[in-house]
């Protein structure tokens, strides 16, 4: 029986059939699974994309080495009950793949597979083939932000006249103010007060989910989920149309703070002042000395600067995402007849600081750590998910009195 190993837009994994389970814990990866740890979509650093969008899907892996990968994709994608999505269609991803743009690449703590491909110029279409009126498939509280004569204009109407406009960007921009489709919309607009991000709430409606689809090793069937809207094209014409960029998360760092300091609730800016040193960690210093006596986080950029805004439909306002972090790492030195959780562990959340609790045996000296940050937004349909991923190997180095406390 195949595994189904989801990652969806928060990136939870899920293992269907045959009752299986995480061995020991989800943050520990072993090498008996084949564990999906991103699928990242760059669209120019975007996480979203329109229809006829070219889109480098990055996709990264740890346990068990992967052999081989066959690719599928479903571009219409039925919401069913219990949280269960129907497929209208799966056909294998080469259909819309780049040629010349597929690697794979195999070795060290991580395998990886990038690819290009094409998204469907019919996808968001094919979802909303109807001659209903768009109002009737708005919220309520979204209708009175439509002006009438778009708010009353088939659906379909609507579709052709945002293709058409988004066809035309960026290459053929100069076209646009003489498009009938153009300068409807913008007059609709206009008689409201609004520019082009009026839009927005439409362009949410407009979301629609695709899946991609990885088989591994013949066994493992992993899922994504990817949102293509309308939105990067539209921001072209006016930057306050909402756009969802990857983070950029620069690097990972060991922190130590001072002998005596509280371990509890500790936030790398609000407690700067319990830091006694830091130890970054990076391809050319993954040292971390271990000594007696002190606490130890992992802490990481909190991306700050790459976070974005969204459209609340809920609350019809402007809001900023969140940033969460999954850390996930892996105990390089087996020790046989002593407890995982003595080799090595991380502390509880998903904030951009968790608790490193070292190795009780001091054989367990080489590690492998994975950081997964990906951005989180309420109140928004379909808003896409931006990922980020860094890889990292350590050693640990023990000190004479760390040694003696832990013989």
């Amino acid at each position: 029986m195949k595994l189904l190993l989801s990652t969806s837009a928060i990136f939870l994994l899920v293992f269907i059939g045959c009752g299986i389970r995480f061995p020991t814990r989800y943050d520990r990866v072993e090498n008996s699974l084949v564990r999906p740890l991103a699928f990242v979509y760059d669209n120019h650093t975007l996480a979203e994309g329109s229809p006829g969008d070219t889109i480098t899907l990055h996709s990264y892996f740890a346990g068990e080495h992967v052999n081989t990968i066959d690719w599928t994709i479903a571009t219409q994608v039925l919401a069913g009950g219990f949280r269960i999505d129907t497929f209208g269609d799966t056909v294998n991803l080469s259909r819309y793949m780049v040629p010349g743009r597929y690697h794979e690449y195999y070795g060290g703590n991580t395998d990886s597979a990038v690819l290009d491909f094409v998204i469907p110029a019919d996808v968001i279409r094919n979802q909303f083939n109807s001659s209903v009126p768009v109002a009737s498939i708005l919220p309520a509280q979204a209708v009175s932000a439509i002006p009438v004569s778009i708010a009353s204009a088939p659906v379909l109407a609507l579709i052709d006249a945002i293709d058409g406009i988004a066809a035309k960007i960026p290459n053929n921009i100069a076209d646009l103010p003489a498009d009938p489709a153009y300068q409807w919309l913008t007059t609709a607009l206009q008689g409201m007060g609004a520019g082009i991000n009026g839009l927005e709430p439409l362009l949410q409606i407009f979301s629609v989910n695709i899946k991609i689809f990885a088989l591994v090793n013949g066994k493992y069937r992993i899922e994504s989920t990817y949102t293509v809207r309308y939105n990067d094209k539209f921001h072209y014409l006016d930057s306050r149309v909402p756009v969802n960029r990857n983070p950029v998360i620069n690097w990972i760092e060991v922190c130590r703070l001072k002998k005596g300091a509280s371990a509890s609730s500790f936030d790398p800016v609000a407690d700067a002042d319990k830091i006694d040193t830091t130890y970054p960690l990076t391809a050319n210093n993954d040292t971390v000395p271990i000594d007696e006596g002190y606490h130890y986080f992992l802490i990481c950029d909190s991306a700050v600067a790459s976070l974005d805004s969204g459209y609340s439909l809920t609350s019809s306002n402007v809001q900023r995402e969140n940033l969460l972090c999954d850390w996930l790492f892996r105990d390089e030195d087996p020790v046989p007849n002593v407890p995982l959780d003595s080799l090595f562990a991380l502390g509880n959340g998903r904030s951009n600081a968790v608790e490193l609790l070292p190795p009780v045996s001091t054989r367990m000296e080489h590690f492998s750590l994975w950081l997964v940050g990906y951005d989180r937004f309420r109140g928004e349909r379909l808003r896409p998910v931006g990922f980020a991923f860094l890889s990292r190997q350590g050693v640990f180095k023990f000190s004479e009195a760390y040694k003696q406390a832990h013989q």
